[in-house]
């Protein structure tokens, strides 16, 4: 493999986006370190993970900020995007006084009452790609599991409310359950 000080291992690790064989030649000149390309591939692959960890620790420090900025910031947003949905959406139904869609001319330049085709669909597609955009916004639907209802006399009350042959039949499938649950029990290896 090649024995190398940590001066040597340092060289490696900034300079872990040459070949081995540059590096060796490097190592070489700098430090009159004469290694195997093996040895040079061992060091190269331990500096390429360090440099790699280093990344992601970076990203993720990073991507947190971003997170924290953005989750500050995030109703403001929300207004703007619902503001210039709105206005895009008035801008189509031609209701909107600071944007408009040019009128479409008859072929002697006259407005014919209709807007123009183009910047219509062009509006459209800005429309239609800001909803999209708002709608990926919303949290994903979460579940909640709620436990202890029977310390809130939910389950007493339902079980009163129950005629005795429905409690008869709950108690039978109570049973048909934990008979089941036994024989997954000794099934299992």
């Amino acid at each position: 493999m090649g024995v190398i000080g940590p001066e040597e291992f340092d060289f490696i690790v900034k300079n872990c986006s040459y070949s081995n064989e540059e590096l060796r030649k490097m190592l070489k000149e700098k430090f009159n370190v004469d290694i195997t390309v093996d040895g040079v591939t061992y060091h190269l692959k331990k500096a390429r993970a360090k440099a790699e960890a280093a990344t992601r620790c970076a990203d993720a420090h990073i991507s947190k900020k971003v997170s924290e900025r953005v989750n500050e910031r995030v109703l403001d947003f929300m207004g703007m995007m619902e503001g210039e949905i709105e206005k895009l959406y008035r801008t189509l139904q031609n209701q909107c006084d600071s944007l408009k869609i040019r009128p479409e001319l008859d072929k002697d330049g006259e407005d014919t009452g209709r807007m123009n085709i183009k910047d219509y669909i062009a509006v459209e597609r800005v429309f239609q790609e800001s909803l999209k955009n708002y709608v990926a916004l919303r949290p994903q639907i979460q579940t909640v599991k709620v436990e202890g209802l029977g310390s809130f006399g939910a389950e007493e009350q339902f079980l009163q409310s129950l005629s005795d042959d429905e409690l008869l039949a709950l108690k039978a499938i109570a049973k048909k359950r934990e008979k089941f649950e036994e024989d997954e029990v000794e099934a299992e290896p």
